[in-house]
């Protein structure tokens, strides 16, 4: 899950980096008022390069990839745990209905996760229809992604309870009758 968290990450990092505009800055705004600047004077909203840190791509990915990677964890474990819960019980979990459930929840979580972070990352820099549009974009490709993972490697959830061996039969209820051990306590 730490996986798939990492790359769902770094794509809503990817995504978001590419939508990302400069930032008319108060400094900048401030230091053309100072007279610093040509003899034409400031240029009403002029946009100026933004600031070093978010100006380098490198860093700037590596710090969204970092505030986005544990709500997406959360996210994924979270949309894991209520698929299992939905599935559990009535029959196996195997078909690809649970698998679709799951990628339909974990995509979705990665899209709210990548809203979240465009608003507390970037601000204004990523306007609301650029920040829909990296969100849906980070939809599509981890729905496909997580369908993908599923269907290669299993769902991330345990889909069938371990046999009782014969040496460790299963203890007597208080009537005598053999009791089923639940999954917990298998």
């Amino acid at each position: 899950m730490l996986l798939g968290a990492g790359l769902v990450a770094a794509l809503a990092a990817w995504e978001l980096r590419g939508h990302a505009r400069p930032l008319v800055s108060g400094s900048a705004k401030a230091h053309a008022l100072a007279g610093s600047v040509s003899h034409h004077g400031p240029v009403p909203g002029q946009y100026v390069p933004p600031p070093d840190v978010v100006g380098d791509a490198l860093a700037n990915q590596v710090g969204l990839v970092a505030l986005a990677v544990l709500p997406a964890a959360a996210g994924i474990a979270c949309a894991a745990a209520l698929t299992r819960r939905l599935f559990t019980g009535r029959r196996p979990a195997l078909g690809m209905t649970p698998r679709l459930v799951f990628a339909a929840l974990a995509a979705l979580s990665a899209a709210l996760v990548t809203a979240a972070v465009a608003g507390a990352a970037l601000g204004s820099a990523v306007t609301a229809l650029d920040s829909l549009e990296s969100a849906v974009q980070v939809l599509r490709t981890t729905f496909v992604g997580a369908v993908l993972a599923t269907a290669v490697l299993g769902p991330p959830w345990r889909t069938s309870v371990p046999e009782v061996s014969a040496d460790h039969p299963a203890p007597d209820d208080r009537a005598g009758r053999p009791r089923t051990l639940t999954h917990a306590q298998a």
